[in-house]
């Protein structure tokens, strides 16, 4: 008799589908391993602020931080037939951090797929995959805060000079008119002073802050209008608005908002930093029988969601099926220097 191959996967509209298909389904957690990868609600910005990604064997990492660029002595002349002068090459203090396993496991009984069909089971996957990564990502906010130790004052009229009197708040809410662009620049000016490397390329804003200074009307009077390349004018991020994941470019830089900080979504912060440097996250591989996992492809759109290690398990005890998400990680912070806040916003 001929050799029956297993059924395939579910085609068509999976909201239509019958019990067995979707059973089918959540049999391969391979599967459902993309359906989590590819949920679409970027709000969440960790990854965007630690672009690195190191791994662990053992659940936990030493690194080095602030280490330096330079020697530890300066070039000298030599002159013919001399010795070339020896220098060390300093390295930074050693810090050590642990990873931990954060998880989440979501019930889907028979009765629920019976009477919704997949529709229960997409928005069990929306849940579980944003409950994980807005964790991390506070987790994350938290660690790039308690970093910052260089600042510069908003409407200062000078990089270490203080706040004009009655303010220059960047909600206009101040005596003085916001210098928002400027604050910027000397942040990113203050971080080159270092002479460490750092580039600014990211500021990390509050919701309420990054509103205002979308809506401030010096930019929004500094913005092209007609042509902006190949991109064409609906690119014009007031033309656009926030539908880009709460992220903009200005002034060379991308501008994130986020409503994760320690302060809370109101909360005026602002930070100017140089992400490609600025720290990274640690995973820790945990092979085990069911789960199935990727490691991150480098892409800076999927917030982390390649990390993400699922298994999908069946309970006919309970007639019912359990999702597990984990991810087993923790940030780092390499140059704590390359990020510079400015208060008073």
């Amino acid at each position: 008799m001929p050799i029956l191959e297993p059924p395939g996967f579910p085609t068509g509209n999976l909201a239509t589908q019958d019990v067995y298909s979707i059973s089918r389904y959540l049999n391969d957690p391979t599967t459902v391993l993309r359906a989590l990868r590819l949920i679409a609600d970027q709000i969440f910005i960790g990854n965007k602020v630690l672009t690195g990604q190191f791994y662990t064997k053992d659940g936990s990492v030493i690194y080095e931080q602030i280490e330096s660029i330079f020697a530890a002595n300066t070039p000298q002349a030599v002159q013919p037939g001399d010795e070339y002068p020896l220098t060390p090459v300093p390295t930074g203090p050693a810090q050590m951090a642990n990873v931990v396993k954060w998880g989440l496991d979501t019930p889907i009984t028979d009765e629920s797929i019976a009477r919704q069909n997949f529709d229960v089971v997409a928005r069990a996957f929306i849940k579980i995959v944003n409950s994980m990564v807005a964790q991390i990502d506070s987790v994350v906010m938290s660690a790039m805060v308690a970093a910052i130790t260089q600042s510069v004052n908003a409407g200062a009229s000078t990089i270490g000079g203080s706040s004009p009197a009655g303010g220059a708040n960047w909600n206009g809410s101040g005596s003085n008119a916001p210098k928002i662009l400027r604050d910027v620049m000397f942040a990113e000016e203050l971080m080159r002073s270092l002479k460490q490397g750092y580039r600014a390329n990211t500021v990390v804003l509050d919701l309420q802050t990054f509103a205002a200074v979308m809506g401030d009307p010096n930019i929004t009077a500094a913005l092209p209008r007609e042509d902006m390349g190949a991109q064409g004018v609906t690119k014009n991020p007031i033309f656009e608005g926030i539908e880009t994941g709460l992220a903009v470019r200005m002034l060379g830089k991308t501008w994130l908002s986020t409503p994760n900080l320690p302060g809370g979504p109101f909360e005026p912060f602002a930070a100017v930093l140089d992400s490609t440097i600025f720290g990274a996250f640690v995973d820790e591989e945990l092979p085990a029988p069911g789960y199935v996992g990727s490691q991150s492809d480098g892409s800076a759109n999927d917030d982390g969601r390649s990390m993400i290690q699922v298994k999908t398990m069946r309970e006919d005890k309970n007639d019912r099926w359990r999702i597990r998400a984990r991810r087993v990680t923790t940030p780092i912070i390499i140059e704590p220097k390359a990020i510079v806040q400015i208060e008073g916003v």
